[in-house]
């Protein structure tokens, strides 16, 4: 329903059971549909036959778009209205008010169509209400992300290191390794060679250069003592068969001829 402003309009509540001699009271809040404010609070007179009802007078549409309104009628049990009854439920509906009289139409055919879009242009102009802003173009900039997109995609992906030839000689390293023989003589010639393919040759003579330095000095070591104890042992041999020699010479031989024979002279 629509309501013209400043027009006086029945604001009413039927009970749903007339056979229903008990008294009671009815209140009508008004309220603006969209703020939830409140415009006016009724008390409806009783007009017999549980029938309630209450004239008001409409406000005006400040917009001149339309206002639309709620009505909420509640049913109290004494006339202070704080005691609600239990037999009747609260019951609301919505009305628009609007004027009904507009003197913009559109002319044609055999009637009048009402030009809404013009009186609110007018309305607009009138109150400095901006007109409504048209939604913004966004298909320029969905082209144009589009299009960063496409270039983003296109771009060459960046090549993965090449590392075959370092996993092809750690797998030889592991193989040599894996294959020297588990006695005391070591071949390390497979792990020196991969060495001096991976490192700088005086890197590696560096390496090994220490434990040779030592095995030698130990050798030199071991060499010249096994040589003092061989001299040593020798002039005590030597010591041994001169004194062996001055023995014997002072013993006399008997020979099977009767001749007593010593190294210095003859004894007969």
């Amino acid at each position: 329903m629509i309501l013209n402003p400043q027009e006086t309009f029945i604001v009413a509540r039927q009970l749903n059971d007339p056979a229903d001699s008990n008294t009671y009271y009815v209140q009508a809040v008004i309220r603006n549909a969209k703020t939830d404010a409140i415009i006016a609070t009724l008390n409806l007179d009783s007009k017999g036959s549980q029938r309630f009802t209450r004239e008001w007078q409409v406000v005006s549409d400040p917009t001149g778009l339309g206002l639309y309104i709620t009505v909420t009628t509640t049913v109290y049990t004494d006339s202070g209205y704080t005691t609600k009854s239990t037999a009747y439920a609260v019951e609301q509906y919505e009305l628009l008010i609007q004027d009904r009289i507009n003197p913009f139409i559109r002319g044609g055919g055999g009637g009048a169509d009402v030009d809404y879009k013009r009186i609110r242009k007018i309305i607009q102009e009138e109150i400095g209400i901006p007109p409504e802003q048209k939604e913004p173009d966004l298909v320029p900039i969905s082209e144009g992300l589009q299009a960063v997109i496409t270039e983003i995609r296109s771009l060459p992906r960046p090549k993965d290191t090449d590392l075959s030839q370092i996993l092809e000689q750690l797998a030889r390293l592991e193989a040599a390794v894996k294959a020297i023989p588990a006695s005391r003589t070591v071949d390390l010639t497979p792990v020196t060679d991969i060495l001096q393919e991976r490192l700088n040759p005086s890197a590696v003579t560096d390496l090994f250069t220490p434990t040779v330095d030592k095995t030698n000095q130990k050798f030199e070591d071991t060499h010249k003592r096994i040589r003092d104890l061989y001299l040593n042992d020798i002039e005590e041999i030597k010591k041994q068969l001169r004194s062996l020699g001055e023995q014997l010479d002072e013993i006399s031989y008997i020979v099977p001829n009767g001749q007593i024979i010593n190294r210095h002279k003859n004894v007969n």
